[in-house]
């Protein structure tokens, strides 16, 4: 929970901004549902980097898998090692819940950085994700 005002912060650099209350509630929600994890990365008492995920099941084979619904990094701390350990972290949280295999969807403006980071350590493109917004 002490997190929460620099989650705010980081979901803001994604493009979700939101207020820290709310973000408190988010990270709460991750804290209290079973099958989710929030991972927070902190240099010297500051968090710079968090990753929220959680386990899903495949519809079409007996397989659970990992999802990443969250990944940033402070722009000042890019390009330094800390999407990579977070996400191999997080692997490991989902091969200990028995999962099979990770998805993460990146925005598709995000072309300079999450584009070229994902495939750079392992992750392929198998798709392309559509939302409809329900009002």
């Amino acid at each position: 929970m002490a997190d929460a005002e620099a989650v705010a912060g980081l979901l803001a650099e994604l493009g979700y901004p939101m207020s820290v209350g709310d973000a408190a509630n988010r990270v709460r929600a991750f804290a209290d549902t079973p099958g989710h994890i929030m991972l927070v990365v902190e240099i010297d008492r500051c968090a710079v980097a968090f990753l929220a995920g959680h386990i899903a099941e495949l519809a079409g084979a007996v397989a659970r898998y990992g999802v990443v619904s969250s990944l940033a990094v402070t722009e000042a701390r890019r390009r330094q090692g800390l999407g990579t350990r977070l996400l191999e972290a997080f692997e490991a949280w989902v091969r200990d819940q028995g999962g099979k295999l990770v998805r993460v969807t990146a925005r598709a403006h995000r072309t300079e950085d999450a584009h070229r980071f994902y495939p750079a350590i392992g992750y392929e493109k198998t798709g392309y994700r559509f939302e409809k917004r329900l009002t």
